[in-house]
């Protein structure tokens, strides 16, 4: 239960950033849709993988490149948003 309550507090967090950078609520929704699609890696089943260690990679690297293409596709002045700069 902590850990649902954890993962939804940053969740709600990081929607609320992606709403007020981009200034439409669509950006938000269809966040939480693609969160919703995509769920938690099963990290269990990875480690059980015979690719276990390039699956561990991937999941690095998608990790890796989020964190570093999100400040680049939340700027406010590519969605004209004027209220949040």
């Amino acid at each position: 239960m902590a850990f649902q309550f954890v993962y939804t507090t940053l969740f709600g967090w990081y929607a609320a950033h992606v709403f007020l950078s981009t200034g439409h609520v669509l950006s938000a929704v269809l966040t939480h849709i693609f969160c919703n699609l995509q769920g938690l890696p099963d990290f269990g089943a990875m480690r059980q993988h015979r690719r276990a260690g390039a699956l561990g990679a991937a999941t690095l690297a998608g990790v890796g490149a989020f964190a570093a293409l999100l400040p680049r596709l939340l700027r406010p002045a590519i969605y004209a948003n004027t209220l949040y700069v």
